[in-house]
């Protein structure tokens, strides 16, 4: 066996090259990986912007519900409010006794003017009323006339049947116009009667003063 074969129970020497080698090939290898990552970064940095675009077409496309801001229920003291309205209800009425007594004197002194008023309307209306049933009453008389020239037979027939047709016309017009006068004179009664009430009542109170 020559010295520069080893034996089979010799220990064998390893190359030193391989382990010469294998940092070269770890810092190789890191640089490689950091190369990638700087790719990577490169391309998510390019792609960030259409990722952000995406996102602001979708929340313009789909845009969230506006919230509305939270009503707080507040709760007042029950004792305030009904011490509001009693006060608005005071403020309402008279302050003082001489508002009151010159507000009812103002009440009887209108119901006093309106009564007045309906006074002088309803004598104009009665005597309209009693012009319009006179001509009635003269249509009827004439019509009785007429009916008799006719039923005698003595003059002019064809005269008497004309004017009898007239007075029959004219007496159903008044007889309207008197019933006109009449509903107009039931509604003047009716509103001197709620005038006389409110003096009345307004005067009642004027007393107990």
């Amino acid at each position: 066996m020559s010295p520069s074969t080893p034996g089979r129970g010799a220990p064998v020497r390893r190359s030193t090259r391989i382990m010469s080698t294998s940092p070269t090939l770890s810092h190789c290898s890191k640089r490689s990986m950091e190369s990638d990552e700087d790719e990577e970064s490169d391309l998510n940095c390019l792609q960030a912007p259409k990722r952000m675009k995406k996102d602001s077409d979708r929340a313009l496309d789909n845009p969230s519900p506006k919230r509305e801001p939270s009503r707080v229920a507040v709760n007042l003291p029950r004792s305030n409010v009904l011490v509001y309205r009693h006060s608005s209800c005071l403020a309402s009425e008279p302050d003082t006794l001489a508002d009151k007594e010159e507000t009812l004197q103002n009440t009887i002194d209108t119901a006093k003017g309106e009564i007045q008023a309906k006074h002088k309307l309803g004598i104009k209306l009665r005597k309209q009323r009693a012009k319009f049933w006179s001509i009635v009453e003269d249509c009827e008389e004439s019509i009785h006339v007429e009916e008799r020239t006719i039923y005698r037979g003595k003059g002019d027939i064809e005269f008497a049947l004309e004017r009898l047709e007239y007075m029959r016309l004219k007496r159903i017009k008044f007889l309207r116009k008197v019933g006109v006068k009449q509903k107009q004179l039931e509604e003047c009664y009716k509103a001197i009667g709620d005038a006389q009430e409110t003096f009345l009542e307004a005067e009642a109170e004027m007393g107990e003063l």
